[in-house]
């Protein structure tokens, strides 16, 4: 199915709210279980390499790669968010992908908003002009 970027983003979201309480329902039951998400530890152990290597690194565009959900380059969702387009010097647009990112990093048991701080200003201002993707 097609989505924009901010769906992607809430999926994610939802995706690791659910993992999360999974987790600590089983560890109710089995202290020894693990009460992490798996996704929010890839995200953050991927947004790690992306801050550490910068915004023009491999890691950023794997990052951002898990975001899009896909490994094609010519992307219009994954040029917006590695800086390819023709808005990437837009503060909103830098803004976002940074938040985007820094997000991901707190633990995998207390961070699922990859939202927070992303710019929308009441539309979903950071696929402005951008098609919903696959």
């Amino acid at each position: 199915m097609a989505k924009k970027i901010i769906a992607k983003l809430r999926a994610i979201n939802a995706q690791v709210e659910l993992e999360l309480a999974e987790a600590k329902l089983a560890n109710l039951e089995d202290p020894t279980i693990s009460t992490e998400s798996d996704l929010a530890k890839i995200l953050s152990d991927l947004a790690l390499q992306a801050i550490q290597g910068g915004r023009d690194s491999a890691a950023w565009k794997a990052y951002m790669r898990k975001i899009v959900g896909t490994d094609n380059p010519d992307s219009l969702q994954f040029k917006r968010l590695t800086f390819q387009d023709d808005l990437r010097g837009q503060d909103y647009v830098v803004k976002s992908n940074v938040y985007i990112v820094a997000n991901a990093v707190c633990g995998s048991n207390t961070r699922t908003n990859t939202l927070a701080n992303v710019e929308t200003e009441g539309t979903d201002i950071i696929d402005k002009d951008l098609a919903a993707e696959a």
